[in-house]
């Protein structure tokens, strides 16, 4: 009797439970499925996912991105555009995506923090506009590529360096930089975050008069001045840094390159060269300056430079970089000054930065080097732009096309794909083959994408930037 009763009461509690349960996931069911992710977001990005926190991936500025595993060859086609914003001028800078968030600067002189899935806007920034009555180009706002670290976004614009909560946008300290005292000091390109500082560089607004090419770097709790390098000596003007600072944490080196050349002689040693500083102090260790023979009238560097291991089991590592004059250069980054270990010229060069003179960077990944040019000549025939594969510690060629448009911008790697911008279109390419599979045209384009997590965003000078993903 006691177990007739005992499996009765079982029975029953059982029974219960069975239906309570039924219960409660039918009343949270609507809940759940309410926010289920479309096909869309199911690779939104999350804090453990990673992202794509500074310029060219990584302080080594090697444009890969070894976490993309979305995006491939057997679906690149199928690319569709997902979503766009607009801004109130154009836009260069390489997007940033860091916690589901993209980080986008514009000419408006506002910094844009954008849903990375939907496109919302979640807040805007004013940071500045730099004018100059002695400038005939447009103003300057916003136009080099914020790094994200840490919960703090750190963008430069005009004479001006700021970090912001990257949650709400709130200025949590300013720097004022350069010499001058006046919108003629820019920040022109993006920084690099490492050792407690940032590292950034200044230039010259349109080069009109120009001014003292600086590197600092700064403090990233208060943005005080923990070093700085004059390029040229003090009552001098050139050597203005237009690219991001490249990190060798191993070394503890800071790598950066410098242009502005004074058309008055004597010209400065430092303008037109690339330079290597200790981190600390930022004293100089080596440098070296384009020859006069392969100088053009603006022999600026807008590359910035690419860290790569040299050959295996030399315990050396290399940098390479394009000047203006459209040669690209590799040095040994332990003997820089010693000139560079192999050179090749990609095409004629000009002083128009990213039309007729080459401005992108290289991306690396296993032993190549993928370098695209403004103009090129290909087998003796002129294009508007070129884009190849070349063995890193020899300069051999791989493979090489000539493009319609020049290669202002910087190029990426992703996942086996090879990410271009020529003119108005974006390419996709075969990594090992170069041949486009995927492309889309849109306005002008001066700023690399970034690949991350399924999507990619592309910067335009049509004021857009635009989100794309597989359908």
């Amino acid at each position: 009797m006691y177990q007739s009763w005992f499996r009765h009461k079982l029975l029953s509690l059982t029974l219960a439970l069975v239906v309570s349960t039924t219960i409660i996931i039918a009343l949270l069911l609507p809940r759940i499925t309410s926010h289920a992710a479309p096909p869309f977001t199911r690779h939104a990005l999350t804090s453990s996912q990673g992202g794509w926190p500074t310029y060219l991936y990584t302080n080594k500025h090697q444009g890969y991105n070894p976490t993309e595993t979305h995006i491939s060859a057997s679906n690149v086609a199928s690319l569709t555009l997902r979503w766009k914003f607009k801004t109130a001028g154009n836009v260069s800078a390489e997007p940033i995506v860091v916690n589901g968030v993209v980080y986008e600067g514009s000419n408006d002189g506002y910094i844009y923090a954008i849903n990375a899935t939907t496109g919302v806007m979640n807040w805007k920034t004013f940071l500045n506009v730099a004018t100059s009555s002695t400038c005939t180009r447009n103003p300057r706002g916003v136009t080099g590529t914020a790094t994200v670290q840490n919960g703090v976004v750190y963008i430069g614009a005009g004479q001006y360096f700021f970090a912001l909560d990257a949650t709400t946008g709130t200025t949590l300290w300013k720097a004022t930089l350069g010499t001058s005292g006046t919108p003629n000091d820019i920040v022109y390109s993006g920084s690099a975050v490492a050792n407690g500082k940032v590292y950034v560089g200044i230039s010259s607004l349109c080069d009109n008069p120009l001014t003292q090419g600086l590197l600092y770097a700064l403090n990233t709790a208060d943005g005080t001045i923990a070093a700085q390098a004059a390029i040229v000596p003090d009552g001098t003007v050139g050597g203005g840094i237009w690219s991001v600072p490249t990190i060798d944490a191993i070394t503890r080196t800071v790598i950066v390159t410098t242009g502005s050349v004074e058309k008055k002689p004597p010209i400065q040693p430092m303008t037109a060269s690339i330079i290597t500083l200790n981190w600390n102090t930022l004293a100089v260790q080596q440098f070296w300056q384009v020859p006069n023979a392969q100088r053009i009238g603006d022999a600026d560097w807008g590359c910035t430079p690419t860290l790569f291991p040299g050959p295996t089991g030399s315990g050396k590592t290399y940098v390479g970089c394009v000047n203006k004059d459209s040669i690209y250069f590799v040095f040994d980054e332990a003997n820089v000054s010693a000139g560079p270990i192999w050179q090749t010229v990609l095409a004629p060069g000009g002083e128009r930065g990213g039309v007729t003179g080459s401005f992108g960077s290289a991306a690396y990944l296993n032993g190549v080097l993928y370098i695209p040019s403004a103009l090129g000549t290909v087998d003796g025939i002129n294009y508007g732009g070129s884009i190849g594969a070349f063995d890193a510690l020899t300069g051999n060629p791989i493979w090489r096309f000539g493009t319609a448009g020049p290669l202002a911008a910087s190029v990426i790697i992703a996942n086996g794909l090879l990410y271009d911008a020529q003119g108005k279109t974006m390419e996709v390419r075969d990594l090992n083959t170069g041949n486009v599979l995927f492309s889309y045209t849109v306005g002008n384009i001066f700023g690399s994408v970034t690949v991350s997590n399924g999507v990619v965003y592309l910067p335009s000078f049509d004021n857009y930037i635009y989100a794309f993903a597989p359908s």
